[in-house]
């Protein structure tokens, strides 16, 4: 993100990140406090390293449930698995499972441990999502398919390196203005309790939280309108 600046020649900039974009986003505050003006995170909330392996922290949570990042650590395995299901089935599948009408319908199924990803995601249905028309979940299925599984899903494998990284960066307590939007069924909220208060008590200057109704995991697509109103909402009341 801060290459990203320097190309466009922003000394002072406002990273605005969803999910894995989030933590992103976050980080970005942190490593760059003095450029990083202020920061809006969406779905994933900002956090301060785990006291413990990320691992350890899902059989905690997770003993005998199947858990798609415990899953993706093993080199070969999700990939695999995704590789050989028709791609834009797989995405579909996990869109509608994540987005507000999936989590409703309990798409997200409890599975056994050793269980396969698409195995724990109920099918989607068989006509086009609102949020995501059938000629943009083809270009992602492209995108996919020409690049693979394999760098997505490394993401997952880095947990602990990045934990060791934000410890090396302090406190890990964002002093810029943030923001934080995620929806009413966002799943990653549901993981396990206390997200949202170890967020705000990492936020120095958390001015804007909302949680707009019914909406799931891809927020910009399942609520533009109301992402756009509090993005705006948000850098309108900034002066840098």
């Amino acid at each position: 993100m801060g290459a990203i600046a320097d190309a466009l020649g922003a000394e002072r900039f406002v990273p605005v990140g969803h999910d894995w974009g989030a933590i992103a986003a976050w980080r970005c505050a942190l490593y760059h406090p003095k450029r990083v003006a202020a920061v809006f995170g969406m779905s994933v909330p900002h956090t301060s390293p785990a006291p413990v392996p990320l691992l350890t922290l899902l059989d905690h949570f997770f003993p005998d449930r199947f858990f798609y990042i415990r899953y993706f650590q093993t080199v070969g395995v999700g990939e695999a698995e995704l590789a050989a299901a028709n791609t834009s089935t797989a995405l579909k599948q996990i869109f509608y499972g994540g987005s507000g009408e999936g989590m409703r319908a309990g798409a997200i199924r409890p599975a056994p441990r050793d269980a396969k990803l698409l195995e724990s995601w109920a099918a989607a249905p068989a006509f086009e999502l609102p949020f995501l028309p059938d000629a943009e979940l083809a270009r992602y299925a492209a995108a996919f398919d020409e690049g693979g599984w394999r760098g997505p899903l490394n993401w997952y494998r880095n947990f602990d390196r990045n934990a060791a990284d934000a410890l090396a960066l302090g406190d890990s307590v964002i002093h810029q203005p943030s923001a934080f939007l995620a929806g009413e069924f966002e799943p990653v909220l549901m993981f396990w309790p206390g997200q949202l208060e170890n967020m705000r008590a990492h936020l120095a200057d958390l001015r804007l939280e909302v949680r707009p109704a019914g909406v799931g995991h891809w927020i910009q697509q399942e609520a533009p309108a109301e992402t756009n109103a509090a993005l705006i909402e948000f850098l309108s009341g900034l002066k840098y």
